[in-house]
């Protein structure tokens, strides 16, 4: 017997950092449908592999459907998996709760959606299977509902479908939270789990007892590498047999490109070229958005810093994929010469920090009043406190690189 688990669909969700790609139209259709066409591709998948069942461990939704076509979406999907055979069994997570959602929605008799006020168990007899689980009725469940679920059924293979942060994960609303040790406890044969967007595996011995399947669609550049969803092969129960399928349209990648210590802008955009091509082969071809980081001598860095055409240049050289973002460090060295001197860069460091978004809203508006035509990069978002916090942050940087590289006797 086998089943497919999948969890964090987030169908139709808003993507982070990537409003520049929007200008370009087949990147805009792509970024668009990512979710819809990673979901599109997951049932896909089931009706090839005819699982016994497939369960979806929350947060299907990335809250309220702004549309009827995220409902049509899906239910399109659970009508094709209807009609093979293949049963749903779905929970509820923090951004899907019942609270957020519509509720004038007729689903298949096939799809089966766990209650929110106390756990329930489907069964599957003629497949040997038993699914337990419980949604979520607001989006913040601070108690633990895996306490809550029930004994598993004798002479029954037993599922739990939880959305939960399992031991505190980093990063993550420590919604319905448990342990691992509450997991094991529940003596089920497997226990497919929601809400970390990365894949983990929860071992006991050699025998894995949950596991997140992690998202379906990576979305930001915190998400990075293969997003998909697991098959779960119960030949031994005792011992279930997981297996990753990759099903997303659109994946993140960094690229960390360190220039030798003579380097020159061709040289960097020589490397870049390079870490692209292989990041393309690791990935088979997926299309790919990348987040840049260079690191050059502090000279060099300076100069990439203030060249207006470098970031274009990038996007030349990775040609294929989408550029989210360059990025630039300085690395330490010896033959630089002496560092800036302490007492400057903490006043460097100290006038940056002092400076609030307020602050730079008012210079950007007074440039603007005063200048003569459009500014470059006139897309500034003077409403955006973490851009205007981004903008000093790199003035303190830029400011720190120059002076650095005047300490060596470079150009500024």
């Amino acid at each position: 017997m086998r089943i497919i688990h999948a969890a964090d669909l987030h169908i139709d969700s808003q993507f982070d950092g990537l409003s520049a790609a929007l200008s370009d139209h087949a990147a805009a259709d792509l970024i668009s449908g990512a979710t819809r066409s990673a979901f599109r591709a997951l049932v896909d998948w089931a009706l090839v592999e005819q699982p016994d069942a497939m369960v979806l461990a929350g947060d299907i939704f990335d809250g309220a459907w702004k549309s009827t076509g995220t409902r049509r979406v899906f239910l399109s999907g659970m009508t094709d998996l209807a009609d093979a055979g293949i049963p749903v069994f779905m929970a509820s997570g923090n951004h899907d709760a019942e609270s957020v959602l519509l509720h004038d929605v007729v689903y298949p008799d096939s799809l089966h959606v766990f209650p929110v006020h106390e756990p329930r168990t489907f069964e599957l007899p003629d497949a040997g299977l038993a699914f337990h689980g419980q949604g979520y009725a607001t989006p913040a469940v601070e108690h633990s509902l895996a306490r809550e679920y029930p004994a598993p059924l004798p002479g029954l293979v037993n599922v739990g479908v939880l959305h939960a942060n399992v031991g505190a994960t980093a990063g993550h609303r420590n919604y319905s939270p448990c342990t691992a040790d509450d997991l094991r406890a529940l003596e089920y044969e497997y226990v497919a789990l929601g809400h970390i967007h990365g894949r983990r595996e929860f071992v006991d011995g050699d025998r894995v007892f949950a596991a997140y399947s992690g998202n379906l669609q990576g979305r930001s550049a915190r998400e990075t590498g293969a997003k998909g969803a697991l098959m779960i092969d119960f030949a031994d129960p005792t011992r279930p047999d997981l297996m990753f399928r990759p099903l997303d349209v659109l994946r993140w990648e960094f690229l960390d490109v360190e220039a030798a210590t003579d380097a020159s802008v061709d040289d960097v955009l020589d490397a870049v070229a390079v870490e692209h091509s292989r990041a393309r082969d690791r990935h088979a071809g997926t299309p790919l958005v990348l987040r840049t980081r260079i690191s050059a001598m502090p000279a060099l860095a300076a100069q990439l810093r203030v060249d207006g055409d470098f970031a274009e240049q990038v996007r030349d050289v990775t040609t294929g994929s989408l550029l989210e973002k360059v990025t630039f460090t300085s690395l330490e060295s010896d033959e630089i010469g002496p560092p800036v001197d302490a007492e400057l860069r903490a006043e460097v460091q100290a006038a940056a920090a002092s400076l609030t978004p307020a602050d730079v809203t008012e210079l950007l508006a007074e440039v603007r009043m005063r200048a003569r035509g459009p500014l470059k990069g006139s897309e500034i978002d003077l409403s955006s406190g973490a851009y205007l916090a981004s903008v000093i942050e790199r003035a303190g940087e830029d400011l720190l690189s120059h002076l650095s590289v005047e300490s060596s006797g470079g150009d500024s």
